[in-house]
């Protein structure tokens, strides 16, 4: 007699751990292609960019697809780990392998119940008498920078007539024209 609550579940669950999703979409793709594998899950772990590609199905099936999911995830240096499980315990299966009708959050593609249709979901449009200020303007916070030039002080110019600089002679006493 077996120990246990459950009975067991027939078919067997197979784990590839990776770095990158990318690289997890490549894994995912070689073990359904290697076996009559089901995917179940690309699951992203909370940190350091590592998924998990969880697969099911008969136990050698499941063996064949974890061994190209290694050799794939191998080939790009992102394999972190792989198991199979031959035959998960039924609790097993539904602690780990979130199904989209077992997933925690809103649903986004629900319709609205009925009774409560635009209620809280409409915003109340501002008065026409009320004038909506314009955007503000970004504040430019960045200094423009003077890479390798000095700063010029620039003199304002004395008020009068401009002097001339089409007469022959400059200021130092030679002559404008080359001989």
């Amino acid at each position: 007699m077996r120990k246990g609550r459950g009975r067991p579940v027939e078919k067997s669950l197979g784990l590839v751990e990776v770095r990158g999703l990318s690289c997890a979409i490549e894994v995912a793709d070689a073990m359904v292609k290697a076996a009559n594998v089901v995917l179940d899950e690309l699951e992203a772990a909370r940190g350091n960019g590592m998924m998990t590609v969880k697969v099911r199905g008969d136990v050698g099936a499941v063996r064949a697809a974890v061994e190209a999911g290694k050799v794939t995830a191998s080939s790009y240096g992102a394999l972190v780990s792989a198991h199979v499980i031959a035959r998960p315990h039924e609790m097993t299966g539904t602690c780990f392998v979130h199904h989209e009708s077992q997933r925690q959050g809103p649903d986004h593609n629900a319709v609205c119940p009925e009774g409560k249709e635009t209620e809280e979901t409409e915003k109340p449009e501002p008065a026409a008498s009320q004038p909506v200020p314009p955007p503000k303007k970004a504040r430019r916070t960045r200094r423009l920078r003077m890479a390798g030039k000095a700063k010029q002080s620039v003199t304002p110019a004395a008020e009068g007539p401009a002097p001339d600089t089409t007469g022959s002679e400059t200021p130092s006493g030679h002559s404008s024209e080359e001989t």
